[in-house]
């Protein structure tokens, strides 16, 4: 699995665990000093038959809120996985929740749907193997506003170029361009 990581880690896992009691995977605590969790586009894991992506793992201090710790504990849904003793560790494209089980050293990885928390699939033994189970692609070529604009005009879609479109391409491009991506090791 490739992660582009998110800032220092300072700790708050350790904190955290005490307070909640909870048990966490040590393969978990070295990935979250390694990394602090980071975005992970173009990653996949298979569920059941199906793949689903993983956009990010979940880091402390993080500027982007919806991959913050703090911003997703704070909400009822956090305090409410964290009752359970199931640690949300990364989310999908539809805002569903990787968790890990904290109940005992013998976790597991869970999908829990984020419209029904009591819905849960169990995806992985363990951390470990939840990554290893993961795929990603490596980011290759950002294709530029130009290349964009003409790709739109070829299909015959030239007239629906907006600026808010042009704006967002920018803001995609802008994105990828600072991603270092590198292999997740634990």
């Amino acid at each position: 699995m490739l992660i582009s990581k998110f800032s220092n880690y300072n700790q708050q896992l350790n904190e955290l665990s005490e307070r909640n009691n909870l048990v966490f995977d040590v393969d978990y605590i070295k990935f979250m000093e390694l990394y602090n969790g980071g975005d992970t586009p173009k990653t996949v894991i298979k569920v059941g038959r199906k793949k689903e992506g993983i956009r990010a793992f979940y880091g402390f201090n993080v500027s982007k809120k919806q991959y913050s710790f703090e911003a997703i504990l704070d909400l009822e849904i956090g305090e409410d996985l964290i009752e359970k003793k199931m640690f949300p560790i990364a989310s999908n494209e539809y805002g569903d929740f990787y968790a890990l089980d904290c109940s005992s050293e013998m976790s597991g990885v869970y999908v829990i749907r984020h419209d029904n928390l009591e819905s849960k699939t169990r995806i992985a033994e363990s951390f470990r193997e939840f990554v290893m189970n993961c795929k990603s692609e490596k980011i290759g070529h950002i294709r530029t506003i130009e290349e964009r604009k003409n790709d739109m005009i070829a299909a015959g879609l030239g007239d629906t170029i907006s600026e808010i479109a042009i704006r967002n391409w920018q803001k995609e491009i802008d994105r990828y361009a600072r991603y270092y991506q590198e292999k997740v090791i634990i």
